[in-house]
């Protein structure tokens, strides 16, 4: 089992299933599904369980009612019975690419990869621009030790799906580990634009900045933030002379000179190493608070618009 199937139940949470379900529940069996929810995501699954299957005796037509009780099945690790639940859905008029994801999830985690391989490969006909199911397949590529073929498979993810972050994040984690690190730099700048918060965001700022580090040592007296700034000059450069960028080198591309016209490009490079170096860091700050401040304002306002422009979300 792949170990980017950790949080997988989070990751495809129940988002809206609630909403969807309004008009068949009453008020007291919407509340029920949603403290299921709460159940499953908090240890108590075995009870999310027998209210969700009392639940779909009485609506087994409902898309969320079923979904909801596949979700729990999984949390309480009742994977056949998950899949089962999953595979009925297949055929629903309200099946999403998320059926396909769990039902593949469930069997992977039975140890049956051939199937939940097949069963990826099967939504994915339904759903050709899922970027969640071509990750499931890069998932179980890396997890073989076939590493090129997942980074292709989260590629194609992020060409189906420009708006799915995860695929950025697990491109960008592999390459940024290879030979070729600075190949991972615009897919990890580029998941960033979409997650700025969080374990996961935390960690790819972290790869990042020790990235542009790394390539930057001779800097003489400059400060660390400088010298990235300058290191990105040249990367920004070279994607500016390239006429076959990738989505990533894209956005990045559209984004970093947005940055740089609005004045914020030091304040952009020295946040990018605040985990790498945190004394450094500080120490900008204490000069340049009030630029980091201004830079921040623009990145929710203007800089929002134009990230959410660039990426097709």
């Amino acid at each position: 089992m792949s170990i980017w199937k950790i949080g997988v139940m989070v990751a495809a949470g129940l988002v809206g299933m609630a909403t969807s379900a309004a008009g068949q529940l009453s008020e007291q069996e919407m509340r029920t599904m949603e403290a299921a929810a709460e159940d499953a995501d908090n240890g108590y699954a075995w009870r999310a369980v027998e209210a969700m299957e009392e639940l779909a005796r009485k609506y087994p037509e409902s898309f969320a009612v079923a979904y909801e009780l596949g979700y729990a099945q999984m949390a309480n690790m009742e994977y056949a019975k998950a899949a089962e639940t999953f595979r009925k859905l297949e055929g629903h008029k309200d099946a999403d690419d998320r059926v396909w994801q769990m039902e593949g999830n469930a069997l992977d985690y039975m140890g049956r990869r051939g199937d939940a391989s097949r069963t990826y490969r099967r939504g994915l006909e339904r759903h050709p621009k899922s970027g969640r199911l071509l990750m499931e397949m890069g998932n179980m590529r890396m997890a073989d030790g076939d590493y090129d073929g997942a980074v292709g498979l989260f590629e194609r993810g992020i060409e189906a799906e420009p708006g799915f972050a995860s695929n950025y994040y697990r491109a960008a984690w592999l390459l940024l580990q290879s030979s070729a690190p600075q190949s991972g730099l615009a897919l990890g700048e580029a998941f960033l634009m979409m997650e700025q918060t969080g374990e996961r965001a935390k960690t790819m700022i972290k790869m990042v900045g020790d990235t542009y580090i790394r390539m930057s040592r001779r800097g003489g007296e400059m400060t660390t933030a400088r010298r990235v700034a300058e290191a990105k000059r040249a990367m920004l450069a070279m994607r500016r002379g390239e006429s076959d960028n990738d989505k990533a080198a894209e956005i990045m591309t559209a984004v970093e000179e947005a940055i740089e016209r609005a004045g914020h490009w030091y304040a952009y490079c020295a946040w990018l190493t605040k985990e790498s170096d945190k004394d450094g860091f500080s120490a900008w700050m204490t000069f340049h608070e009030q630029d980091m401040e201004a830079f921040a304002v623009w990145f929710g306002g203007e800089g929002e618009r134009i990230r959410r422009e660039i990426i097709g979300k």
